[in-house]
């Protein structure tokens, strides 16, 4: 459910924990997210959230990277930007 206009997509060819990465990465971090609100969360304690993008009013669902690294470490990456990405193919969900 994010929009397409994220940067710095593309096969990134990190490899960290056994895993290949494929689909490019996705910037989740919280910092560059606003009006954030839990929606629901799993079983396995990963929670999806309702939120914008700051700089942005339009709402979108979906995980919190610092929340994923938690859970899942194998699932996030640092870019070079500082901002933490989300490899979704990793957590099995598809957004």
């Amino acid at each position: 459910m994010h929009r397409g206009g994220f940067r710095g997509g593309g096969h990134r060819g990190y490899h960290g924990g056994g895993y290949r990465f494929r689909a490019s990465g996705r910037r989740s971090d919280v910092r560059l997210k606003h009006q954030i609100t839990l929606l629901a969360r799993l079983n396995n304690g990963l929670g999806f959230y309702r939120f914008a993008y700051n700089g942005d009013n339009k709402f979108y669902v979906g995980p919190i990277a610092q929340e994923v690294q938690r859970i899942m470490p194998q699932a996030v990456v640092r870019d070079h930007d500082g901002y933490l990405r989300i490899y979704y193919d990793v957590v099995g969900v598809t957004f």
